[in-house]
């Protein structure tokens, strides 16, 4: 009877699995969270395959939420296995540090360069800067996806008997590797790019070398700060309006697998973004149509018969009384239509408008409906 992994079975009574449990996982031979994940195809076989068939447990619905937690976390960190294993990764390259004197050597080539420090244990993430290390070096470029996780309060639903602390803080991640915690009330889109300034600097904290081949950095800061500097300019632009996380992370993810392709196929880091300078321009489209869309709600076109002439000095009336306010109007019709304004003040004559706009009544009632007919606002709507 094979026997359960050591690191799993120990991570298993951490999380207070009962130990019926870690038998019958033994007796199927579940060693590991690997072949968790490929015994239960969907959470809805976690209560008949496991659950029932322990009678002890007496169809626990407490134990079924805790195996369902476990067992979406295994099928979660197989997928990235077989991902990474079909891009030509070796099991390997997975989130293991890197040697201490390599690591030093790494913290002292960086401060040398840029006069002043980066320490992993506080900005970076040790498995993180490992697994770019070998990347680089083997030319297995792969997304690292930049992720939020779960808050401290559903991580202490998934104990049994656990009580919940914490309740304000949130745990993100990088790659499945806990690196940050912070506020739960941060905005989702500035926890994910905090973890992607962290993710990027990684790059730069590894890439801080001279490639021989192109006689500069393979990765420099000055690169990272600007993509940055890119990123928060479109997420979080001067109209004030944040676009949403779902855009931010799909832009992002397509825009660093250019880069790994490009790198795969033996440019530098900087070399990659700079030919990549166009499509990743093109991912970031979603950013430029939401800010225009929000400026023409508030500009208002005028034509050029229609703008107005210089104030005389003095009375700005020129001693005529003020008359009295125009009635609302609208710029389009019920159907989005544009409707000529010069029309409806008796400017714009003839059957069709030289602005190519539509020649109906443009005047806007209280109750916001558009009138539309055929006739001119001027002649059929004097007052408001």
């Amino acid at each position: 009877m094979p026997a359960l992994d050591a690191a799993w079975r120990s991570e298993l009574i951490d999380r207070q699995v009962p130990q019926q449990v870690l038998a019958f996982f033994e007796n199927e031979g579940i060693v590991s969270a690997s072949r968790l994940a490929n015994y239960v195809d969907t959470r809805d076989e976690i209560m008949t395959l496991i659950v029932d068939k322990i009678p002890e447990l007496n169809g626990s619905r407490s134990v079924k939420a805790l195996l369902t937690e476990i067992w979406r976390e295994a099928d979660h960190s197989e997928s990235l296995r077989l991902q990474r294993k079909a891009a030509g990764c070796r099991d390997d390259d997975m989130e293991d540090a890197l040697p201490e004197h390599v690591t030093e050597s790494l913290r002292q080539r960086w401060k040398q360069r840029y006069n002043f420090s980066l320490p992993l244990s506080e900005t970076l993430c040790e498995p993180l800067v490992g697994r770019i290390k070998r990347e680089i070096e083997r030319k297995t470029h792969t997304l690292i996806s930049v992720e939020r996780v779960r808050s401290a309060k559903e991580t202490a639903r998934s104990g049994v008997g656990k009580k919940l602390k914490m309740s304000e803080d949130v745990t993100v991640s990088i790659a499945s590797v806990g690196v940050v915690k912070g506020p739960r009330s941060v905005p989702s889109v500035m926890v994910y790019l905090s973890l992607l300034e962290i993710l990027l600097h990684g790059y730069a904290y590894v890439g801080n070398f001279v490639d021989h081949t192109s006689n500069s950095l393979y990765c420099s800061l000055d690169c990272i700060r600007e993509y940055l500097a890119f990123v928060k300019s479109k997420v979080a632009p001067l109209t004030g309006g944040m676009h949403s996380l779902s855009d931010l992370r799909r832009a992002d993810e397509d825009s660093r697998t250019l880069w790994a392709e490009q790198m795969r196929s033996g440019k530098t880091f900087d070399e990659a973004v700079q030919a990549s300078e166009a499509k990743v321009a093109a991912l970031w489209l979603f950013a430029s149509r939401t800010d225009v869309g929000a400026a023409s709600a508030v500009v208002v076109e005028e034509d050029d018969d229609a703008r107005p002439t210089k104030r005389p000095k003095g009375d700005p009336n020129n001693g005529v009384v003020a008359p009295p306010p125009p009635p609302a109007v609208a710029n389009v019709n019920a159907e989005g239509k544009s409707i000529c304004r010069l029309f409806n003040e008796g400017k714009c004559n003839g059957q069709k408008c030289k602005h190519g706009r539509l020649h109906v009544c443009n005047f806007l009632t209280k109750k916001g409906a558009v009138c539309g007919q055929a006739h001119r606002r001027c002649d059929a709507h004097k007052a408001r």
